[in-house]
C-alpha cells in the first residue's frame, strides 16, 4: 500500500534513518504517484533537489499546502540561496493568509519564524522583530504552532543580543523554555 510506505517515510525522516525514509518515499511514489501526499512526506524526508522536485509535484496536486514552501525554503537556505529562499517563503505566506481556514489541520506555521531568522542574517532586526511577532500570533494554530512560537522566543532572544539587550534576551529565552520546560 502506498499510504503505508509513505506514512513510514515520513515517521522515518524524524528518526536517524535518512535513507530508509527516502527508499519509503520513493516506493509511494512510484505506487501512486497522483498523490499529494506521498509526494509531500517523499519531499520532508528527501534533501537537495529530490526534495524540490517532489514538493514541486505537491505544489501543482495541492497548492494551498503552505508548508510545502517552508520545506522548499530550507533547501535554498542550505545553499545559501536565500533571494530563492525568501521568495518561496512569500509565496507560502501569501497562500496561507489566502486560504485561511482551508487548511486549519496544516496551516502554514513557521514561515514567519523562518522569514525573521532570514532578515536577522541579513542585519535587519526590525523586520526580524516584526516576523516573529506574526509567528507568536499564530501559537494556537493548528500543527506545531507552540513549537515555532517557542523558536519565535529564540528568535527573539539573539535578536535582543544583536542589541546588545543582555537582560532582553534573558527575558526571551526564559519564555521559550517556559512554553516547553523539558
Amino acid at each position: 500500500l502506498a499510504e503505508a510506505h509513505s506514512a513510514l517515510a515520513l515517521f522515518l525522516s524524524f528518526t536517524d534513518r535518512a535513507q530508509d525514509a527516502v527508499a519509503a518515499g520513493r516506493l509511494a511514489v512510484a505506487i501512486e504517484p497522483a498523490n499529494w501526499r506521498h509526494q509531500f512526506r517523499y519531499g520532508i524526508a528527501a534533501w537537495g533537489s529530490e526534495r524540490l522536485d517532489a514538493l514541486g509535484r505537491v505544489k501543482e496536486m495541492f497548492p494551498p499546502l503552505a508548508f510545502t514552501y517552508f520545506a522548499a525554503a530550507m533547501v535554498h537556505i542550505a545553499r545559501r540561496d536565500f533571494r530563492a529562499a525568501a521568495a518561496a517563503l512569500e509565496t507560502g505566506i501569501g497562500l496561507d493568509t489566502a486560504n485561511d481556514g482551508i487548511n486549519a489541520r496544516l496551516p502554514g506555521n513557521g514561515l514567519h519564524w523562518l522569514r525573521g531568522l532570514l532578515h536577522l542574517s541579513a542585519g535587519d532586526d526590525a523586520a526580524a522583530r516584526a516576523e516573529f511577532d506574526r509567528e507568536l500570533g499564530r501559537a494556537s494554530r493548528g500543527l506545531f504552532g507552540m513549537e515555532y512560537a517557542m523558536d519565535a522566543c529564540v528568535g527573539h532572544a539573539y535578536a535582543a543580543i544583536g542589541r546588545g539587550d543582555l537582560d532582553g534576551a534573558s527575558k526571551m529565552f526564559e519564555q521559550a523554555i517556559a512554553r516547553f520546560p523539558e
